[in-house]
């Protein structure tokens, strides 16, 4: 079974200076990613990925996933679908979102993550995630990467945070709302 390993940490990017560091940086791959969800365990995606190395290249890919945990593991199958499935099955979904991810492979069967999840009103975005995943049996998270540590803020339940939750703009705003006012950095709540 394919099971999922993987750490989150929660950054803080209020003028975009991380996005604007990582997007022109080759070593980094860019995904737009449409996903939505639409029942319990179940979601569907659309990514469309950019990359320069070693030349400019543009690829979507549609899949259907499933997750659930079993005991302390989760476990996570997903299969290629067609675009006018991902388009049928989105006109059910329950809920859904737009993120950017920024993937940086670290040559290990280890992947760095960063996602910006966007609102689609006034183009900002409204919460900062990154992620370490890996095929090894790890059970401490790994130092955040030099890359993004100074963006790094504490979030006490930080694993609970997944991307289906985090399609509701307002439960987002409360957590980094949350966040901030203990760390004391109030000046621009997301």
């Amino acid at each position: 079974m394919p099971v999922e390993n993987e750490f989150k940490y929660v950054l803080y990017d209020p003028d975009i200076k991380l996005l604007a560091s990582i997007r022109f940086d080759n070593r980094w791959t860019n995904i737009e990613i449409t996903q939505a969800y639409l029942n319990d365990g179940c979601r569907i995606r659309k990514a469309l990925t950019y990359g320069d190395s070693p030349q400019p290249y543009e690829s979507t890919d549609y899949t259907f996933t499933y997750k659930t945990k079993v005991g302390d593991e989760v476990i996570e199958i997903e299969v290629e679908i067609t675009e006018e499935d991902f388009n049928k099955l989105k006109s059910v979904a329950k809920s859904s979102l737009t993120k950017t991810r920024f993937e940086y492979y670290d040559g290990e069967n280890c992947t760095w993550a960063v996602d910006y999840f966007w609102n689609e009103v006034d183009d900002n975005p409204y919460f900062v995630m990154a992620e370490f995943e890996t095929k090894y049996d790890i059970r401490t998270a790994p130092p955040p990467m030099d890359k993004f540590k100074d963006y790094v803020v504490q979030c006490d339940d930080v694993q609970s945070l997944t991307s289906h939750k985090l399609t509701d703009k307002t439960f987002a705003t409360l957590v980094m709302a949350s966040i901030l006012m203990k760390t004391g950095d109030v000046l621009r709540v997301v």
